[in-house]
């Protein structure tokens, strides 16, 4: 007889150091070293090598999974878009969202592991979902009713679904 164990959700962060991880991130560095955005904003982009880049989607991720345990807290990203390395792709959104608000914010580290700034990185998370919706990279779920449903239902349902973050149509 097996024993199943439950899954952790919690990201396994050993598997952004792991070098065919790390060398998917190699075009990002100059990418973002490129970013008219960066540049206009004044972001120091001299320092920025490929570990780093890994490390900080991993920890993003594994941000999003302690902050936002409930709707009201804001809608996860789909982890397909922080996998999505390519030149303008999800991670390079993510990133540049990232890397433009700890500037604003006068930060030398994120300070994930820093609990005092919970609030601050909620922030950080609205203002890169914000960024991959100007971007197209995340569109939140639309959810239609048909007629069928009661108006009842509908209400309680679209409540439901909003909580989520969804928009109804």
């Amino acid at each position: 007889m097996s024993v199943s164990k439950a899954r952790s959700n919690k990201v396994d962060m050993s598997e952004y150091d792991r070098a065919a991880v790390i060398d998917r991130f190699v075009p990002l560095v100059e990418a973002l070293r490129r970013s008219d955005e960066l540049q206009r904003a004044g972001v120091a982009v001299i320092d920025l090598d490929a570990p780093t880049l890994a490390r900080t989607i991993g920890s993003l991720r594994d941000l999003q999974r302690t902050l936002c345990t409930t709707p009201e807290q804001g809608v996860r990203l789909p982890v397909d878009v922080f996998a999505d390395t390519a030149i303008n792709g999800g991670a390079h959104c993510i990133l540049e969202a990232a890397l433009l608000f700890k500037h604003a914010r006068r930060w030398r580290t994120f300070g994930f592991d820093q609990p005092t700034r919970a609030d601050a990185h909620r922030e950080l998370l609205a203002a890169i979902r914000n960024a991959l919706r100007d971007q197209q990279r995340f569109v939140e779920p639309r959810i239609t009713f048909a007629r069928t449903v009661p108006e009842s239902e509908v209400a309680e349902l679209s409540a439901l679904a909003v909580a989520h973050g969804c928009k109804i149509v």
